[in-house]
């Protein structure tokens, strides 16, 4: 009888053990490419969606690709974050439409903000604002984000206006402040 409550103890300690070192997995260690999103309106109305090397067809058809991902201790509480760079399009349904999204997580791929891009110019257009993920980065723990806006009157193709937005921890979510802007 011993022997039994010894190897149940053993076997309750490699229990607690392999889940506490999973309850630890940082944000680099997270396959992005391989992980389900739950998405907003920004990315074209779809849901929750899991992403296979980094692409996946949501609802209607509409894919999703992960653009990238970047890392930094974003809130400023000592552990690693991972800003994670979405694109979704209804090119492959025969639309134009596009969208983008960012969303951060912690340790163990918790949700900790999703990132809506500032409509600054209320046009009302449909478009609203789009990232630019050729113009995101995280320097110094701080994420700085580009975002092309379309004025009243611009067409789908043509937005003319573009922001440069750091992206400041309030305690609960991300306030963006303008940092440059071009019209």
């Amino acid at each position: 009888m011993l022997k039994i409550v010894a190897k149940t103890a053993v076997v309750a300690a490699l229990a607690t053990a392999v889940a506490a070192a999973l309850s630890g997995c940082e944000a680099s260690q997270v396959s992005w490419a391989n992980h389900t999103f739950t998405l907003s309106g920004s990315c074209l109305q779809l849901q929750t969606v899991t992403l296979h090397n980094g692409k996946a067809i949501g609802a209607n058809g509409i894919e999703v690709d992960l653009v990238k991902v970047y890392y930094g201790d974003l809130n400023h509480d000592g552990v690693q974050d991972a800003v994670v760079m979405l694109d979704c399009s209804a090119a492959p349904t025969g639309g134009n439409g596009t969208g983008s999204e960012i969303q951060v997580f912690t340790r163990d791929a918790k949700p900790i903000a999703r990132l809506v891009q500032p409509d600054r110019y209320g046009s009302g257009n449909p478009f609203g604002t789009q990232f630019n993920f050729n113009n995101v980065g995280v320097h110094s723990d701080v994420l700085y984000t580009g975002a092309w806006g379309w004025l009243p009157g611009d067409a789908h193709c043509c937005p003319s206006a573009y922001d440069v937005y750091r992206w400041d921890w309030n305690g609960h979510g991300f306030t963006p402040v303008d940092v440059q802007t071009n019209q």
